[in-house]
């Protein structure tokens, strides 16, 4: 059997399916949010992610950047012995 369904606002009828025992209305009054506990856990999937992915990405920059300091101390050692050998 269905049910018939008169909404306050307007007064066009709509039906209900078979089952159905309300509908939710969103109106001005109403508003939508996530709870706290999505925001908790999708902080927490966050961190997680991070905690995996940055180590990684920190010491492949520590890396590059102590590469381009051995480069750039070879360098000014050229330039100071002018490019001689030096002998043991």
């Amino acid at each position: 059997m269905k049910k018939r369904i008169y909404s306050m606002n307007s007064k066009s009828a709509f039906t209900l399916a078979e089952g159905a025992t309300h509908v939710e209305t969103f109106n001005n009054r109403h508003k939508t949010a996530f709870t706290l506990a999505e925001v908790l856990i999708t902080i927490g999937v966050l961190g997680v992610v991070a905690a995996i992915t940055l180590p990684p990405l920190v010491s492949d920059i520590n890396d590059r950047v102590n590469s381009e300091r051995q480069v750039n101390i070879a360098q000014k050692v050229t330039i100071l012995t002018d490019g001689k050998k030096i002998e043991n």
